[in-house]
């Protein structure tokens, strides 16, 4: 009865809104519970998989499902089930199962006739929805369910006492430290990712066989943020500290007579990163080769460490930090063959207390070595046994010593390694770079000579040699990059190779930068048309321009005394016109001369911002804004505009006829006719003082309040609540927003954000110049240099095995200043990539001051074919400049449009071409392309032109819709 009165109950939620939920079944219906006939009614309230309640479904296997059934109404004597489901991922092996008898109130599974489904592989996290189709006692009912099947992320336990196998189709992730037992293997599928906690590690008292192939290569990694302190794997188990422990009892890899691997541990073609220790044999050592050991740290062992008999050849150690050892073989017999140690805080420790280690064939490059008795060096030989060192290079490494021998006579012993390279061939030079008997009687004494006298072939490549031509300085002109390597590369694979500042990212004073200006407060900066900044301080504007400046005082240039002394404002037209706010006083600068434009109503002007109309607007910090359109001059403030407050911080414009104002009560719009204003209280605003405004190359509206940056887009607020001491922004036309305020600077690009902490002050004002350099208004200001990256990849080419060249125009776009030179992503034959070096710098220096930053247009253009010379081409060309000279051209020869497969480009001073003998097909169609360049170094848009092979072009010459 019950149960009937339960079912035919009338639900009341609706009607009682604000008790929906809690108001039970609803209201009892009489005559619902006289008049409907009871039936079975089942809902599923559980699963099983494998004994385990709600447990996933396994992956590519077989899984015997249990389900729960409760019927909550009519008893049932017999129930049968049939499952189906609509993913194309499950496959049903057995549908049917029974129940028997459900009495009402009851549930029932069937355990005793699990339903079976397999899992296709692969298909991991996924919720996998159940239809059951019902009959009971001749009653047809259905009901559905879902069942979710394994996640990708599988835990390992903390003991693995059977031999297991991890696939790669899952990450396995060690939430405590993980035991291989003795007798035990641990295979490792290529292509698997093994992810440790914080502090965890992996012990091999059996055999680990992690054999990886280079496009699968195995990966042991940190389950956190590494970067966050703590967050590295690995620990300590007894007094031995790594992310990988071979103890005792593991199973060491053996080999043949010729040294080749047989049978037991391996790692091989794995990434071993973000560890604590790295790799270490203990007990028992596994092969170790063709391995990529990077990010992880130590104060004593790094990388790798060896207390056993061990081979570790061919990998690829770099960027491992924490000052210890990048490798050590303390003990046994080690051979270190063919490996790549470069850009590590620590170098290398060779200990041959019981055996004598081999050296051999390896290049260690730009590696800061670690202390060694008294010294500090790159390889720290000790032992009683000497080691076999030959076939090595050593170049490029920062430490005092590249050799250091042990100073203790029990325990050292003399050593002859003859047949390395030493990035040298000066003898004496290389002598001072080893701690010997040299330098100390009580050291054993280490023989290198002879020595190479170029780079061994057999270790792994680096770059040996990198020229720029024509010799530095590199003036405006094209410079050619020549990269030579120590050993044959894979041609297949182009070098990235680049250059920056050599000041990039770090600041300076104005007042270091020209001790001799009086600068104080500076106000307000601006960018010239020339390529000049201009600096509004409290005392005078500063005309900057490269190495040189100079100041204008409102008294030199003989304006009256309301005009003095601070410089508050400065901005420049379109027209190349500084305008500048001298006190109270409106003045313009062009050629030579200035100028003061009379203002209707003097302020104490606090900025002044031209639109693109050439309209100057006039801010102030209490009486509101002053427009000045060329010939006539308005006053907006709070009580004559819909302006919200009379203090303005800024003025921007967003391209549609919007004038945007920073005020310290709201945002205002001005389009006009209709203010628009936004406040806290009507909009997401954190806060209703505005400190600044800026409008991206999107469109998007910036406002800085000190409860954050917030940005507005097509209606859409986004609010960025950690950045609060944003005091002045710039936008670019390149969608890069520059944001700056007392001690720092960030910069946004796209969704990358990049901090520039210093000690300037950039809270009044900043701008950033064609080269990216920034350039900071406030209280102890100064510019912060460009990390603007230069990539190199004009004409790039191999020219042999060994040696790569490109070039580069350099343009007034790349400021005068010393320049590294970075090189990377080359590989061997043998597919290890170099080192990425920074060793090689280069100047670009220039005479006089470069006025044009823009540059030409396209350049006009005839090309035709010649007739009865299929071979030939002619073709003249023209080109101007409003800024400055046109002083040189050059072509190319394609068969489509942009290509150059036919001529490359080639530099001329000549307006025309007159060639023959080109291979041209008659009567097929060709393009020619040519491009002017002006003083400054920049090039114009290239201008395309279509010719037939043998045919005259009709006299039309192609101009090219472009202005400056």
């Amino acid at each position: 009865a019950r149960a009937q009165l339960l079912q035919t109950a009338t639900v009341i939620d609706a009607a009682n809104p604000g008790l929906a939920g809690k108001l039970g079944r609803g209201r009892v219906n009489a005559g619902a519970a006289l008049t409907i006939a009871a039936v079975p009614k089942f809902i599923v309230t559980g699963h099983q998989i494998a004994d385990q309640d709600g447990a996933p479904l396994a992956v590519g296997a077989a899984n015997n499902l249990v389900v729960e059934l409760r019927n909550d109404w009519l008893d049932a004597t017999s129930v049968t089930a049939t499952l189906s489901t609509a993913d194309a991922g499950v496959t049903i092996t057995k549908p049917s199962a029974g129940f028997g008898a459900i009495p009402s109130g009851g549930s029932v599974a069937n355990a005793g006739d699990p339903f079976q489904v397999t899992i296709a592989a692969g298909a991991y996290g996924r919720a996998i929805t159940f239809g059951l189709s019902l009959v009971a006692d001749g009653k047809t009912s259905n009901v559905s369910f879902t069942v979710n099947t394994e996640s990708v992320v599988a835990t390992l336990p903390a003991t693995i006492s059977t031999d297991t196998t991890l696939t790669n189709d899952r990450v396995w992730l060690a939430a405590n430290s993980v035991k291989v037992n003795a007798g035990v293997t641990l295979t490792i599928q290529p292509g698997t990712t093994i992810k440790f906690a914080a502090g965890k590690y992996l012990l091999v008292e059996g055999t680990l066989i992690a054999d990886g192939t280079p496009e699968q290569p195995i990966t042991f990694t940190a389950a956190g943020d590494p970067v966050e302190p703590g967050g590295h794997w690995g620990g300590c188990h007894v007094s031995v500290c790594g992310g990988i422990i071979f103890g005792p009892e593991g199973n060491s890899a053996s080999y043949d007579a010729h040294g080749q691997y047989l049978a037991g541990s391996i790692v091989r073609n794995c990434v071993l990163e973000h560890s604590e220790g790295g790799l270490v044999a203990w007990g028992a050592a596994p092969y170790v080769a063709s391995n990529v050991l990077r990010y992880n740290i130590g104060s004593l062992g790094v990388a790798l460490t060896s207390y056993v008999d061990i081979a570790v050849e061919g990998n690829r150690i770099t960027h491992n930090f924490g000052g210890g050892y990048v490798v050590q073989v303390l003990a046994g017999h080690a051979r270190v063959h063919g490996n790549l140690i470069a850009k590590n805080d620590g170098g290398v420790m060779v200990n041959c207390a019981t055996g004598s280690h081999e050296l051999i064939d390896n290049s260690l490059s730009g590696n800061r070595g670690t202390g060694c008795g008294t010294q500090y060096g790159l390889i720290c030989v000790q032992g009683i046994h000497p080691p076999v060192m030959y076939g090595n290079n050593l170049v490029g490494n920062s430490a005092a010593f590249d050799i250091v021998m042990g100073t203790d006579a029990a325990t050292s012993v003399e050593t002859s390694a003859q047949g390395n390279f030493w990035g040298t061939t000066d003898e004496p030079a290389i002598q001072s770079r080893i701690y010997d008997s040299h330098h100390d009687f009580s050291a054993p004494t280490f023989t290198f000579t002879p020595f190479l006298t170029e780079p061994s072939l057999d270790a792994p490549p680096f770059l040996h040699n990198l020229t720029v031509s024509p010799d530095s300085p590199v003036g405006l002109e094209q410079a050619g990059f020549t990269l030579r390597f120590s050993a044959p590369m894979n041609q297949g694979v182009e070098p990235e190779v680049s250059f920056v500042s050599a000041k990039a990212g770090t600041s300076d004073y104005y007042g270091t930068l020209f001790p001799d200006a009086d600068w104080g407060t500076v106000w307000a900066v601006a960018l010239g048309r020339d390529g000049s900044t201009w600096i509004a301080t409290e005392s005078a504007l500063l005309n900057v321009s490269g190495p040189t400046w100079a100041a204008y005082d409102y008294r030199a240039i003989g304006f009256p005394s309301e005009c003095g002394p601070y410089v508050t404002g400065v901005d420049v037209d379109s027209d190349g016109v500084v305008w500048a706010l001298f006190n109270n006083c409106l003045a313009r600068h062009h050629g030579n001369s200035w100028e003061l434009v009379p203002v209707e109503h003097p302020r104490d002007f606090s900025g002044i911002y031209i639109d693109d109309a050439g309209t100057k607007w006039l801010t102030t910090q209490w009486v509101g804004v002053q427009r000045y359109d060329g010939s006539r001059w308005a006053s907006f403030d709070s009580s004559n505009s819909g302006l919200p407050s009379d203090g303005v911080n800024s003025i921007a414009f967003d391209g549609h006829g919007g004038t945007w104002f920073a005020t310290e009560w709201g945002a205002a719009r001005f389009d006009g006719t209709v203010w628009t204003v936004y406040d806290k209280y009507n909009s997401p605003l954190p806060d209703n003082q505005i400190k600044s405004v800026a409008v991206d190359a999107s469109g998007a509206i910036w406002l800085a309040t000190p409860g954050g940056l917030v940005r507005l887009s097509d209606g859409k607020w986004s609010t960025y609540d950690m950045f609060k001491d944003v005091l002045a922004m710039d936008a670019l036309a390149d969608g890069t927003v520059w944001f700056g305020g007392p001690g720092v600077v960030r910069r946004l690009e796209g969704s990358k954000w990049t901090t520039y902490a210093n000690n300037l002050d950039c809270q009044f004002d900043l701008e950033a110049d064609p080269a990216g350099n920034i350039w900071c208004a406030g209280v102890g200001a100064g510019v912060i240099w460009s990390d603007a990256i230069h990539p190199v990849t004009d004409i790039s080419r191999w020219l042999d095995d060994r040696t790569w060249q490109a070039t580069y125009d350099i343009t007034s776009l790349v400021p005068r200043g010393e320049y590294v030179i970075s090189v990377s992503g080359a590989r061997g034959l043998d597919g290890m990539e170099v080192p990425a070096d920074e060793r090689f710098t280069f100047t670009v220096d220039y005479a006089g001051a470069v006025s044009d930053g823009t540059p030409p247009a396209a350049p006009s253009l005839y090309a035709s074919g010649v007739a009865g010379d299929a071979s030939a081409v002619y073709a003249r060309w023209s080109a101007a400049d409003p800024d400055s000279a046109i002083t040189l051209y050059r072509y190319a020869i394609g068969t489509s449009e942009g290509a150059t497969d036919i001529v490359s480009w080639t530099e001329t001073t000549a307006t025309s071409l007159n060639r023959s003998g080109l291979g041209l097909v008659d009567g097929r169609r060709y393009w020619l392309g040519v491009q002017a360049r002006d003083s400054g170094g920049l090039w114009s848009d290239p201008t395309w032109l279509a010719f037939t092979a043998g045919e005259v072009s009709a006299g039309n010459v192609y101009l090219p819709l472009a202005t400056k």
